[in-house]
């Protein structure tokens, strides 16, 4: 990795966001390399890092910037999307980046465009980013703790340099799948409790990682 591009990007997104959401950000970032450390995935813990610095770079652009971006970027949005444009970020923002960094890694991208709603198929790269983002040290406690129970590890801000699972990487898959599952139900009953809408591709994400949890 580019240690010049990731010290620019990380520049750059500081200057579009809040202290509040760049703090987020950077424990994306750490939660990210952590899992992807502590797994045996094969996965290019710097890449990581890069994904996870960019994934939120849009996230404070207007609902309506959102989708007018989503439309330039050739990402036609649907209905929904329009009508939820917080939901765009990740997708605009993977655009963005592609565009002012001329980053064209497909992991990177993906890694960035499906952090929120994750994806049918989907990357252990992605799963990764989705994993990191929603284990970041801000979420609540009773939310977090269940997933990282899944994984199979301490959270990265607990954690006292703890050795890496000594698993195969088919069992590190199957972890993934299971806090994938987890923390995709856990996304979903919150919206329920709050009574707003859910994407129809959340809950085909759910079902996907609760087929592959369920397989013999």
């Amino acid at each position: 990795m580019n240690q010049t591009l990731l010290d620019n990007s990380i520049s750059w997104v500081q200057e579009r966001v809040t202290a509040k959401r760049f703090e987020h950000i950077k424990g994306v970032a750490q939660a990210g390399e952590y899992i992807a450390s502590k797994l045996p995935l094969d996965l290019d813990k710097d890449k990581i890092a890069l994904a996870c610095w960019l994934h939120d770079s849009c996230k404070e652009l207007k609902a309506s910037e959102l989708v007018l971006q989503a439309k330039r970027l050739g990402l036609n949005p649907t209905k929904f999307e329009e009508e939820n444009g917080h939901l765009l970020h990740g997708p605009v923002a993977a655009m963005t980046v592609k565009e002012k960094w001329n980053i064209d890694d497909k992991d990177i991208l993906d890694g960035i465009a499906e952090h929120t709603l994750g994806m049918a198929p989907m990357s252990l790269f992605s799963q990764v980013v989705y994993l990191a983002d929603a284990l970041e040290q801000s979420r609540p406690f009773d939310f977090v703790m269940p997933i990282w129970s899944e994984l199979g590890l301490v959270p990265y801000f607990e954690s006292n340099n703890s050795l890496a699972l000594d698993i195969t990487k088919e069992e590190a898959e199957l972890c993934l799948a299971k806090a994938m599952l987890k923390a995709s139900d856990a996304s979903i009953d919150h919206l329920l409790k709050v009574q707003k809408p859910i994407h129809p591709r959340a809950v085909d994400v759910r079902n996907y990682f609760l087929a592959k949890v369920k397989a013999p």
